[in-house]
């Protein structure tokens, strides 16, 4: 996310006495650092030009809604793993084998979920083909 072109250059160019926080490449902004941006910005303005309400608004909002599409993709990832739960998956293993089973249990939601396959966990980006499960037959109603 560029937060450079959300906080506008001019406030970025005045933040003099305060350190703005640092974010890595590979981080997200998150609303302790967007806040903090946000203080800063308002601390650091000319007070003769200050920023425009409309502006500030526009960036709460924006961020507001981010953090909602954020919460709504976790959610969806975890009702799309749930549904896992009982279905036949075939998936390939650590040790390079291919295995088959059902999926009895879901683990690990953060950043690399499992799912629990026959006893053994296999990582959700293993997983190459899933099915339902086969219903065995009763050869009772056949009779």
């Amino acid at each position: 996310m560029d937060v450079g072109g959300m906080m506008g250059g001019a406030a970025t160019q005045r933040a003099g006495s305060r350190a703005l926080p640092q974010i890595e490449d590979d981080q997200e902004l998150g609303q302790e650092e967007f806040t903090e941006i946000l203080v800063t910005q308002l601390q650091n303005q000319d007070p003769l030009d200050p920023m425009d309400d409309r502006e500030f608004i526009v960036q709460i909002t924006q961020f507001s809604q981010l953090e909602q599409l954020n919460n709504l993709n976790q959610n969806n990832e975890r009702n799309n793993m749930m549904s896992m739960l009982g279905k036949d998956v075939v998936a390939h293993t650590e040790a390079g084998d291919t295995k088959q089973g059902l999926v009895t249990a879901v683990k690990n939601f953060g950043d690399s979920p499992t799912l629990e396959i026959d006893g053994e966990e296999i990582e959700l980006s293993n997983i190459q083909d899933i099915k339902e499960p086969m219903l065995e037959q009763n050869t009772q109603d056949n009779k």
